[in-house]
C-alpha cells in the first residue's frame, strides 16, 4: 500500500469510527425518569439493589448503595432518576433524588455481597416480574412483598411458571430485614 492510499484508508477508518461512536452514543445517554416508589427490590443478603416504581419500572443500582439510597428515599415517595434505559422495564440509575425533600443519592461502584444469609422456605402468589439486562425473568415479587431471586441454571431446568398471579413454593437462602424478605432460590415448584 502506497503512502497515498494509506491516508485516505486511515482517513476512511477514523470517519467511520467517529460516527459509529456517535451513533452509538446516542443509545446510552443519560435520561431522566420521574416515578413514584412502590417498594425496594432486595438482594437475599437484604440489601436494596434496586426500586420498583408504580408504573412496573425497575430501578437498578448497586446493592453496596443500599443504605444511602433507603436512607433518602421511601416506598411511596416521587423521586428523579438519571441513568440509563437498559430495556424497556429496567433502567439502571446513576442518581436518584427524593422530589420533596431533594435528598440526592449519587451511584457509586458495586460492592461486596455480605455474608448473613439464612434458609428460607415462602410460599405466595406471584405479583411482579423482576428483569435482567437481556429482559429476562430473573425473579418476582410475591404478594406479601417478598423478593425471590432465580439464578440462570434453575430456571433452564424447571418447567415453572413465573406468571402474575401463579403459586409459588419457593426454598432458598435469603435476608429478612428492615426493607425486606429476599431469597436466593434453590427449589422452586408452582402450587
Amino acid at each position: 500500500m502506497n503512502k497515498t492510499n494509506f491516508s485516505i484508508f486511515a482517513t476512511a477508518l477514523i470517519f467511520s469510527s467517529s460516527a459509529y461512536a456517535q451513533s452509538n452514543h446516542g443509545t446510552h445517554k443519560i435520561q431522566t425518569l420521574n416515578g413514584t416508589v412502590e417498594r425496594f427490590l432486595v438482594t437475599p443478603d437484604g440489601e436494596a439493589n434496586g426500586i420498583l416504581l408504580t408504573d412496573g419500572t425497575q430501578v437498578q443500582f448497586p446493592p453496596n448503595m443500599s443504605d444511602q439510597v433507603t436512607a433518602a428515599i421511601n416506598p411511596h415517595d416521587a423521586i428523579e432518576i438519571k441513568g440509563l434505559r437498559q430495556n424497556a422495564k429496567l433502567f439502571r440509575a446513576e442518581s436518584l433524588m427524593n422530589a420533596k425533600s431533594k435528598d440526592l443519592v449519587e451511584i457509586s461502584a458495586p460492592g461486596e455481597f455480605g455474608e448473613s444469609r439464612q434458609s428460607f422456605a415462602v410460599e405466595g402468589k406471584v405479583q411482579t416480574q423482576v428483569y435482567g439486562k437481556n429482559g429476562d425473568v430473573n425473579g418476582v415479587i410475591l404478594a406479601d412483598g417478598t423478593n425471590i431471586h432465580f439464578g440462570p441454571a434453575l430456571l433452564e431446568r424447571s418447567d415453572v411458571s413465573l406468571d402474575v398471579g401463579q403459586k409459588l413454593k419457593v426454598s432458598g437462602f435469603g435476608t429478612k430485614s428492615a426493607i425486606g424478605l429476599s431469597v436466593e432460590a434453590s427449589k422452586v415448584a408452582n402450587e
